[in-house]
């Protein structure tokens, strides 16, 4: 025995001497700027087993036992583009090796975060996509969705309003659900969250991923069914050093666009021409020759104050008298440090933004703050994230209702500088001003977001973690109806209403990890194993009085006001899953992942609470084949291929259940409270699930200065969740049952390019990126090709306009045409007759171009440029081919004649050449709709930043490390065909026959210039 352990050890020491002389070792450092970059990789290409390494703190690598003789060896780091460089290992002796990368906004390489984990990005399989800080941080906005809008392809950001604070709407994939809901689940640092991206410091986050189809998504089951944003936020470094940053940006704003109103001479010829194309015979004949003799017409067209006004020149341009400069600013201060064992980082961010209307602000502060501690085989992550924001809506799109209707000939302020509550003789306008400012809506949100994990090394590659991350969030949504309104008319008392919700969620995952390496890193295997249950919470009241004795009171004592009342609404629902997950990776060049996820959710029926959800996919590094290294440029080639299922049960709960109505009834002269049956109860209610399918490639050429990726999907969506109508005689209008499908088709590219390389001087890289979506409905509910009540259409997108073909004017040529057809005169709306009858009825109906939420392509183009200590940077998004249904132009150019309208070339007998109908007191009639449909498309400068950083001896003179200046212009220009405020969102007006608060409807849009500093010391 004795003689063979003495025998292995001598051909042990002979073969680590025969290895020494045929090997040598490398070091050196990974690097940006001077600034060493830890976590990076760096392998050996071409070793089998893969010969590799991670640089530590400082940036520094060391790989013994590398084969002597010329060698590639490549760095890469999320965030980065990859760097192969060529070195001559000589046998026995050191080669030093430094790289130095640059940063790359697509990344093919790096580390991922997945979902309970993260992943080699070669070793990803599903359509992942990535954002890192810097082009976060690349647009200043209260709500950090704006920073991604149009920088992910097949991620549709769309905002509703340009007010402060307002929300945005966002798609993964397009629109696939009818009636449930499309939004995406928000995970951060692996707990997810409830509400939006507005709840979390934006200076925190270090880098967002957007899992898009059912492989990556499917480890979030139900809850990921529409696609997963995952934010992963900042932590300390391990080097023992405490860094401290500020970021401070201000700046104002003003509206980018006026909409051309009348002018006062304008509009009382629009008038004169609205009551000499009346029913009004008398009206008429006096305005028959205003255009020589207006007199006679102006006692019918014009109001004593109009007329008083007019001839005293008053010309009043509400629209400005609502606008104000607006400003913007942000200030964030950082704190991170650490060592190897322990790091933290904490965040502090205040945002003030004023808006451009009088009555609209926002601010929001923000705290982060983040520990990770290591003690042996424990690992323990304490995470919180606290937000609360206040905003000012006011009234809302309604503002502009009074501003836009109301005509130039009225004064804002009478000859002793008090305002006139009526500009004139109308009985339903009032002061724009006066109206804006006696409303009074505020909101305020309070969020408290904890992410508490730990993990505990069991065996070799095997973890066991706990994650727990409790949510609460509490809204008040207070509003108070001054007498100075339109509402109030002057008169009366105050009204005031409050609303207030609660929300207490909490997501607790437990799950075993496992990630080993097998025979010298030829198999790689990951597994996972979770059990997760969520409970969500929700009470929400409401208070309202009529006639309260003072505005200043606001909604803070309601009970001194008369007629209370009082409601009031408790939901409770929860979520239970098991979850399981392999990933194998071959030679580090085939890699196989498989998903499978058990869901219940509380809020479907009985029986069917429960459902699996499987998932599979495929990955393939072609350009690490033999057989692919001869060609030419080629620096990296993958090959994707994804299947999953995911569901959707996003209905709000008990609509499972039969459920009762509250009701009045009247009984000896008073009212007394009952209930009724509300809605049917459906036992068979069961999950609307998904198929989704992804073919996609990764490719590199020329050490990757040329980077993309091609995804093309498709997602069938069956057992959809739409209401059925019933009869009558049933007692109900509707039940709610799983019927109908859609399909999803769609495109992503994305590229990123260096087109100069460091090292000339002049530094230019490239991001871009295009998406196409295309969606139709399958099937409906009891085999209806065609729910015209609902919209909706067999073979057409799920979204779409029905209307009248709005083909031009009918001309004085066409007058018997028009009479026998439709009954129009020259000058009014012309529509298509469709189906050749010679009548225009509904049958003539048609789908009216494509509508905003399917736009034919989308996208953005970033170009940064980097000349010596100046850096440039100008980011543009599009997005094209789509129409839209124009309310603002329904609105306010309703050439009705009662109040100011648009400024626009109007037909009258004179004009035949005019674009627009005649104006009319009658209105426009029923084809009025028609003409509302416009090209919505357009080209938007998003951000064009301009930075110097300052030398290191300028930067210590401040005891700074690092130090940037830089202006900032954000959506300085846009090009479109749109005349209106804006076409992505200022194309929306309020309901006029609503006087409360309308928040989020559109609304002028802005441009910004800043300035700003970024310092760290």
């Amino acid at each position: 025995m004795q003689r063979w352990v003495l025998t292995a050890v001598v051909a042990l020491c002979f073969a680590g001497t025969a290895q020494a002389q045929t090997a040598g070792r490398l070091t050196g450092t990974v690097s940006i700027e001077g600034r060493g970059l830890p976590n990076a990789t760096v392998i050996v290409v071409g070793t089998n087993p893969v010969l590799g390494t991670t640089t530590d703190a400082a940036g520094r690598y060391s790989l013994n036992a590398v084969p002597a003789g010329p060698r590639q060896v490549q760095a890469r780091l999320i965030g980065y583009a990859p760097l192969t460089l060529p070195v001559t290992i000589t046998a026995g002796q050191t080669a030093t090796l430094n790289f130095g990368l640059t940063s790359q906004a697509v990344q093919l390489q790096g580390i991922v975060t997945v979902g309970y984990g993260t992943q080699s990005r070669r070793e990803v399989t599903g359509a992942v996509s990535s954002l890192k800080a810097e082009d976060l941080h690349q647009v200043v906005s209260a709500n950090p969705l704006d920073a991604i809008k149009g920088r992910i392809p097949g991620v549709d950001i769309t905002s509703s309003s340009f007010e402060p604070g307002a929300a945005a709407a966002i798609r993964i994939r397009g629109t696939r659900s009818i009636s449930a809901s499309n939004n995406p689940l928000y995970v951060v640092d692996g707990v997810p969250i409830t509400g939006d991206l507005r709840d979390i410091d934006q200076n925190s986050i270090d880098r967002i991923e957007v899992l898009k189809d059912a492989s990556a998504a499917a480890v979030y089951g139900s809850r990921g069914a529409n696609g997963v944003i995952m934010i992963t936020t900042k932590k300390g470094g391990t080097n023992g050093i405490t860094e401290f940053t500020l970021n401070s940006t201000y700046g104002a704003s003003k509206i980018r666009r006026e909409v051309p109103m009348m002018g006062a001479q304008e509009f009382a010829n629009f008038r004169r021409e609205a009551y000499r194309n009346g029913s009004v015979a008398a009206a008429a004949q006096a305005c028959a020759n205003y255009m020589t003799n207006p007199a006679p017409c102006d006692v019918f067209a014009l109001d004593p104050t109009m007329r008083a006004n007019l001839a005293a020149g008053v010309n009043t341009d509400w629209q400005q008298e609502l606008l104000r400069t607006g400003s913007l600013g942000n200030t964030q201060l950082g704190f991170a440090g650490g060592n190897a064992e322990t790091r933290f980082r904490a965040g502090f961010g205040y945002l003030n933004q004023t808006g451009i209307a009088i009555t609209q602000d926002y601010n929001a502060r923000t705290f982060s703050f983040n520990v990770d501690h290591n003690h042996k085989r424990l690992n323990l992550q304490l995470g919180v994230q606290a937000a609360k924001n206040h905003r000012d809506a006011g009234l809302g799109a309604i503002m502009w209702d009074e501003a836009l209707f109301n005509p130039p000939l009225g004064r804002v302020r009478d000859s002793t500088g008090a305002y006139v509550f009526l500009p004139t003789e109308d009985g339903l306008l009032v002061n724009p001003v006066m109206n804006a400012q006696s409303y009074i809506h505020q909101i305020d949100r309070t969020n408290l977001l904890g992410t508490l994990t730990g993990s505990f090394e069991l065996l070799n590659g095997l973890r066991f973690h706990t994650n727990f991350g409790p949510q609460y969030t509490n809204q008040s949504d207070g509003a108070l109806q001054g007498i100075y309104t339109r509402a109030k008319r002057g008169q009366g008392a105050p009204d005031a209403t409050d609303r207030r919700t609660q929300n207490t969620n909490y997501t607790l995952s437990n799950f075993l990890d496992f990630d080993r390496t097998f025979r010298g890193d030829k198999h790689h295997v990951q597994a996972t194993a979770l059990y997760e249950i969520a409970s969500f919470r929700t009470v929400f009241d409401s208070a309202a009085a009529l006639a309260l004795p003072f505005d200043n009171q606001l909604w803070y004592s309601l009970g001194t006001g008369s007629t209370p009342t009082l409601n009031g609404s408790y939901t409770k629902t929860a979520l239970q899953s098991w979850m399981g997950r392999v990933n194998y990776t071959l030679l580090d060049r085939y890699t196989f992942s498989a998903t499978g996820r058990y869901d219940g959710s509380s809020v479907l029926a009985e029986g069917h609470k429960f459902a699996f959800f499987p998932a599979a996919s495929l990955g393939w590094q072609i350009g690490d084949e033999p057989f692919m290294q001869n060609v030419p440029g080629l620096s990296d080639l993958k090959l994707r291929l994804s299947y999953g299922r995911v569901g959707n049960s996003a209905i709000g709960a008990y609509q499972t259940l039969g459920l009762l109505g509250r009701t009045w009834y009247a009984s000896g002269g008073n009212y007394l409270v009952g209930f009724q049956p509300g809605a049917i109860p459906n036992p068979d209610l069961r999950w609307e699930t998904t198929d989704k399918f992804n073919l996609g490639v990764d490719f590199g050429f020329f050490q990757q200065r040329i980077a993309g990726s091609v995804d093309a999907y498709r997602e069938n969506t069956h057992d959809l969740l739409l209401p059925r109508a019933l009869p009558y005689s049933s007692g109900y209008t509707s039940v709610l049952q799983n019927v109908g499908a859609t399909k999803n088709l769609g495109l992503e590219f994305a590229l990123t390019t260096q087109n100069i390389e460091p090292g000339h001087g002049l530094e230019w890289s490239t991001d871009f990126n295009i998406s196409v979506n295309r969606n139709r409905i399958v099937s409906l509910q009891s085999g209806l090709t065609a729910d015209v009540g609902s919209n909706r259409y067999v073979g057409q997108p799920i979204n779409v306009y029905f209307d009248y073909k709005y083909i031009g004017l009918w001309q004085i040529a066409d007058s018997a045409l028009a009479r026998t057809s439709c009954g129009c005169t020259p000058g009014s709306i012309r529509v298509a007759d469709l189906n050749g009858d010679g009548k225009i009825t509904a049958d003539d109906r048609t789908i009216i171009g494509r509508h905003y939420n399917n736009p034919r392509w989308q996208g953005s183009l970033n170009n940064r440029f980097k000349f010596g200590a100046l850096d440039l940077s100008v980011l543009a998004a599009a997005r094209v081919g789509y129409d839209i249904n124009d309310s603002f132009q329904a609105a306010y150019n309703g050439l009705a004649g009662r109040f100011n309208n648009i400024s626009t070339n109007y037909w009258t007998p004179e004009n035949q050449s005019g674009t627009d109908p005649r104006p009319s007191t009658n209105g426009l009639g029923s084809y009025a709709g028609s003409r509302n449909y416009v090209d919505g498309s357009f080209v938007r400068v998003r951000d064009i930043t301009l930075g110097y950083t300052l030398g290191k001896t300028l930067a210590q003179r401040i005891s700074a490390s690092r130090a940037r200046l830089y202006v900032r212009a954000q959506d300085p220009f846009i090009f479109t065909k749109y005349k209106g405020w804006d076409p992505e969102a200022g194309f929306s007006a309020g309901n006029g026959n609503s006087q409360s608060s309308q928040p989020d409807v559109g609304g002028p849009a802005f441009r910004s210039l800043l300035a700003g500093i970024d310092v760290t010391f």
